[in-house]
């Protein structure tokens, strides 16, 4: 009986032992393909990145340069602006002068009728 028990036992330690190998063999069968799986998926996910990447570098370039043109137009809309304001106050300056030539010459003319002289608020006294 006792050898019967110890061959049983040994049977059985034997089977549990090949189970357990080939359970083990198993596992390491799929973990081997699911870090394949992994790596070719984070492989993939690699290759979305870089071209994402590259096109948004690109784009950023893009708007670099469109930026660079906006502010040459700004400070070529600047100078017009000021070229504007300076013919302006200019043709001012030329009719006041003008104005002022017209009335010597009225009061040349016409010694005794003078132009009326104007306040600070732009009333004839």
């Amino acid at each position: 009986m006792k050898t019967n028990f110890l061959s049983e036992r040994a049977k059985f330690t034997s089977e549990s032992e090949e189970k357990v190998k080939t359970l083990s063999n198993e596992a390491k069968k799929k973990a081997v393909v699911c870090l394949g799986e992994h790596a070719t998926a984070i492989k993939q996910e690699n290759k979305n990145l870089r071209s994402e990447l590259t096109e948004l570098l690109k784009q950023s370039g893009l708007l670099n340069d469109h930026k660079q043109r906006l502010e040459k137009q700004h400070v070529e809309l600047l100078r017009e602006q000021q070229y504007s304001n300076d013919i302006l106050r200019l043709r001012g300056e030329k009719q006041t002068r003008a104005m002022e030539r017209q009335a010597s010459a009225a009061e040349t003319k016409n010694p005794n009728k003078r132009a009326p002289k104007e306040t600070t608020t732009g009333h004839a006294v």
